[in-house]
């Protein structure tokens, strides 16, 4: 069972998936393969954008480590004409708290 089959398992039309592009990248994902996979599904929900190495989620401005990834999730996430919300989460490295 995948997922999505949970999903719809639940038989709620209103639970929608969170796609957290930084947990994506760090999973070896595509993000526009995810956001794809979700809109085919009817179920993106929010969208949480920041970038990372692949190897940590530090929380980095969106496009300055993973420029090509977010750029082909930028297209598709026109393409798919998502209106819901979209949040940036950002962490300065120097921040000391």
């Amino acid at each position: 069972m995948s997922e999505i089959d949970g999903f719809h398992d639940v038989g709620m039309d209103n639970l929608k998936g969170v796609l957290d592009t930084g947990h994506a990248l760090q999973a070896q994902e595509s993000l526009a393969e995810d956001l794809v996979f979700l809109r085919e599904h009817n179920r993106p929900g929010i969208i949480h954008l920041n970038d990372n190495y692949r190897d940590a989620d530090p929380d980095l401005i969106v496009g300055t480590i993973a420029f090509r990834d977010n750029l082909e999730f930028f297209f598709y996430l026109n393409k798919t004409n998502y209106n819901g919300t979209i949040e940036i989460d950002y962490q300065n490295p120097k921040d000391d708290r």
